[in-house]
């Protein structure tokens, strides 16, 4: 046998013998005998340690990488949280300064009612306050404005304000609703879930009688509930707050109208929001059921009696309103603020027009009848002479004019909703406004502290206005029978009676407890709320009365009231968008009649720093070498510096002062020079609001920035 390799055929041979051999010996058919075999080895200690060390790192590694990804999504749902919050803030920030009122943001001028220039005042409506306080922190700004949720120029969203009313009670001999009862005319019933509940909120009259219906009707806010098949027809025998959202005896309330304020304090950023009463039926004040009268005039003596003891009127009601100067409660008592409250036209401007009257040129007339087409304008005078004998045929669209008399007018449009409405309480006028004293006007937003200093609250909260000490605007801020300071909230600078203190956890010590506590939060753990407007002259954002280096408009040398804030002194900076009549109050110097802040292109007197002087056109007989191409100037008589004119050409102008344009654009020749009309009112463009705030998933400080155009 041969084995290619070279191997050794006799050692393969041997082998091969011994494994025969082997298989023939005796017992060797599965039973070795003799043969050792080795026993199992098992681990050993030490092997077993590393062993459950090894496994145990393998589960620990395990476990800290399940604890990160854990970590990781719940720091990750923490920052979405927190960006859901932050998103609701800005959004809801947005929303509000979309709908604003005050869409020119042009502070009035007193002067602007004695003279025919269109000045917007459809586009000025109510008011539009910033307040920057001290300009090294930005902790105490407040901003606050009112607001109209119809407006769509930037979104579609119409939803109304939403506000707490109290159902006032009637008089509970009033029966309740029955079916199929015989009902005539005059009878009253309340329905039979206000009954139940003793609210009798509100009563219904019937109008028509006949027998009810089987089942109750649907009580609703309109002006005629059907009643069975009959029908039964009755009504609401006065519109009560709590029926402005259409749903009677829920206690709650809308409105398209609203003041809102926005303010920090204790880390905590807060909205107010009270709404200005738009019942269906135009009644903005509420009426006693069983007297007919209003139910917050003291002459209604058992119910105004019986609600200043027991109730306290921001506790039941989020409606903008204000009670009497001077702290004559129980003469005034409590007026709420409707949609007449945003016209900043005094009422005298609103009369109605009368037959052989004398006019000036600025006068503002509604007419006499309801003349049909006339709804949402208002007729101003543009040529100045006695009305005629009878009214005019008044022109139906904006623009057009018409002669009366001697005198002529022109038709200018307002927001329709305010039609024929007489603001008796206008927002602009800041005494009326909430957070103001109703006697000066001034804001509060500072405690004056007996032992010195100032403590900062923005604005009362809803907790602070709803504690049963609280009582104004319908009484005096009392505890028992002692009043606390002075009984006026609102008042600027330290009581002589139990003045206010602000405890460490940035409530009111007085006022602490209230039921409707942080109704009004809007985002916590906030560092800062800083509120800056667009400077033209900077043309940049900057604080209101700001101190850089470049007088912009809204530098503090250009504050022409500077007494009016919430601070003594003349070191205040706001930005208030005025009212044309503010009357002189008590303790007001003269020159608080003029908006603090008025930017403007030229001034027609000296004393605005930074501002370039015009001054006044002069006859050829007093200024013979006549103007020069570029030369501006204003009229002889006061206009509020809304329009300046400036020269076309150069020439000699005539001895009489021209008819001046009352629009940009327009033209006049006097003599030999041609003027042309332009605004010389500069409106602020935007306003930035910075929040800074404290991210408790990361621990981190983050800030949010909202940039909003205001020319829109």
């Amino acid at each position: 046998m041969t084995i290619r390799g070279g191997t050794n055929v006799g050692l393969v041979e041997r082998a091969a013998g011994e494994i025969e051999s082997m298989q023939r010996r005796p017992g060797s058919h599965g039973h070795r005998r003799g043969v050792r075999v080795a026993a199992a080895r098992g681990f050993t200690l030490v092997e077993m340690l590393v062993s459950v060390a090894l496994v145990s790192l393998v589960l620990v590694m395990f476990a800290e990488i399940f604890q990160i990804a854990s970590n990781s999504m719940t720091v990750q749902r923490g920052i979405a949280a927190n960006d859901r919050r932050v998103r609701m803030v800005v959004n809801t920030i947005r929303d509000d300064l979309s709908k604003r009122t005050f869409r020119v943001l042009i502070p009035y001028d007193r002067s602007e009612l004695t003279y025919g220039i269109d000045t917007f005042w459809g586009e000025r409506l109510g008011y539009f306050y910033v307040s920057e306080n001290t300009l090294e922190s930005d902790a105490d700004d407040v901003l606050q404005f009112t607001v109209r949720s119809y407006v769509k120029r930037r979104n579609d969203r119409d939803e109304p304000y939403i506000g707490r009313a109290v159902c006032l009670p009637a008089d509970p001999s009033v029966p309740a609703w029955s079916a199929s009862t015989n009902y005539s005319a005059g009878d009253r019933v309340v329905p039979t879930a206000a009954a139940a509940s003793r609210k009798f909120c509100p009563v219904f009259v019937c109008v028509q009688g006949g027998t009810s219906g089987a089942t109750e009707p649907a009580w609703g806010s309109g002006s005629v509930v059907v009643d069975g098949p009959g029908p039964v027809l009755w009504r609401p025998l006065a519109t009560l707050p709590d029926m402005d959202d259409g749903i009677v005896g829920n206690d709650t309330a809308e409105s398209a109208y609203a003041e809102v304020s926005y303010f920090l304090r204790h880390g905590n950023l807060y909205r107010r929001v009270l709404l200005l009463r738009d019942p269906p039926d135009g009644q903005v004040q509420p009426l006693d059921q069983t007297t007919g009268l209003e139910y917050f005039d003291p002459g209604n003596t058992a119910a105004w009696s019986a609600y200043t003891a027991n109730r306290n009127f921001w506790a039941d009601f989020d409606f903008s309103a204000h009670g009497a100067a001077g702290g004559a409660y129980n003469t005034v008592g409590v007026k709420f603020h409707g949609p007449g409250s945003l016209l900043n036209v005094p009422a005298q401007k609103l009369a109605k027009w009368r037959a052989g009257t004398a006019y000036s040129v600025g006068d503002v007339v509604v007419p006499l009848s309801n003349t049909a087409g006339t709804a949402g304008l208002l007729y101003r005078c543009v040529v100045a002479g006695v009305s005629g004998g009878t009214e005019p045929s008044w022109p139906t669209s904006a623009g057009g004019s018409v002669a009366d008399g001697t005198a002529a007018w022109q038709a200018q449009a307002m927001a329709a909703a305010h039609a024929g409405t007489v603001s008796e309480a206008p927002l602009g006028i800041p005494s009326y406004r909430f957070g103001h004293d109703r006697n000066t006007g001034l804001p509060k937003e500072f405690l004056e502290l007996p032992g010195g200093g100032f403590a900062f609250i923005g604005r009362f909260t809803h907790e602070e206005t709803s504690h049963p000490f609280f009582k104004y605007p319908q009484s005096a801020s009392t505890d028992g029978a002692v009043l606390i300071n002075d009984g006026n909230p609102m008042q600027p600078g330290l009581a002589g009676t139990n003045p206010l203190t602000l405890g460490n956890d940035g409530v009111v010590d007085r006022y602490r407890g209230g039921p409707r506590r942080a109704e009004d939060l809007l985002l916590t753990d906030v560092l800062s709320f800083d509120v800056k407007l667009f400077d033209p002259g900077l043309g940049q954002f900057a604080d209101v009365g700001h101190n850089a280096g470049v007088a912009g408009m809204l530098h503090q040398s250009r504050n022409r009231s500077p007494q009016y804030g919430p601070l003594p002194g003349s070191n205040n900076r706001v930005f208030d968008t005025w009212h044309p009549a503010i009357p002189y109050l008590a303790g007001w110097p003269g020159s608080l009649v003029q908006a603090p802040f008025r930017p403007q292109q030229y001034a027609s007197s000296p004393g605005v720093p930074g501002v370039p002087l015009a001054g006044r056109w002069q006859p050829n007989t007093i200024r013979p070498g006549g103007y020069s191409a570029g030369d501006v100037v204003f009229p002889t008589h006061p206009n509020g510096d809304l329009l300046y004119y400036v020269a076309l050409n150069s020439g000699v102008q005539g001895g009489t002062e021209p008819s001046w344009p009352t629009k940009p654009g327009q033209t006049v020749v006097d003599g030999g020079v041609v003027w042309q009309a332009r605004s010389n009112l500069v409106p602020i463009p935007a306003i930035q609001i910075t929040i800074r705030f404290l991210d408790e998933s990361s621990g981190q400080i983050r800030q949010t920035t909202i940039v909003q155009s205001l020319t829109d």
